[in-house]
C-alpha cells in the first residue's frame, strides 16, 4: 500500500515530504487531501497521484476528513481524474467526506463513479 500526503490547499513546499518515499505500482494508493479544494489544487493533486498509478493499482482511497470545501471546478478536476482512473480499472474510494463535499460531488454527478467509505452523513 502506498500513502501519499498531499495538501492541495496549502503552500506547495509541503508537497515534497512523505510522498517522495512512495513508489509507483502499489495495489492501493491512499491520498490525504486537506483544506479548500479548487480546480488548480485538484489538478496538481491528480497529476501527482496519476504518476503513482501502475498496472498493479486496484484502488485509490482519497481521504477527505480535513477538506473544508470543494469548489465546482475542483469537483470537475476530481471527476476527470476519477474517470481516467476508472478507465484504467482503478476503483476510487472517498473516505471522510463532509455533507457539503458529498453535495458537491453529487452536483458534479460523480456519485456513481465513487464508493464512499465510512458512515454516510447526508
Amino acid at each position: 500500500m502506498a500513502l501519499v500526503n498531499i495538501w492541495p490547499g496549502v503552500h506547495p513546499r509541503l508537497y515534497g515530504g512523505p510522498s517522495q518515499r512512495v513508489t509507483a505500482g502499489q495495489s492501493v494508493v491512499r491520498v490525504l487531501v486537506q483544506g479548500e479544494i479548487n480546480g488548480a489544487s485538484m489538478a496538481r493533486t491528480a497529476h501527482r497521484v496519476a504518476d503513482l498509478l501502475g498496472p498493479e493499482t486496484q484502488q485509490i482511497c482519497i481521504d477527505f476528513h480535513t477538506v473544508t470545501g470543494l469548489s465546482e471546478d475542483g469537483a470537475r478536476e476530481l471527476g476527470s481524474f476519477i474517470r481516467t482512473a476508472r478507465h484504467q480499472g482503478v476503483l476510487t474510494v472517498i473516505n471522510g467526506a463532509s455533507p457539503s463535499v458529498r453535495s458537491s460531488l453529487r452536483q458534479a454527478e460523480l456519485d456513481h463513479l465513487v464508493t464512499y467509505a465510512g458512515p454516510r452523513r447526508t
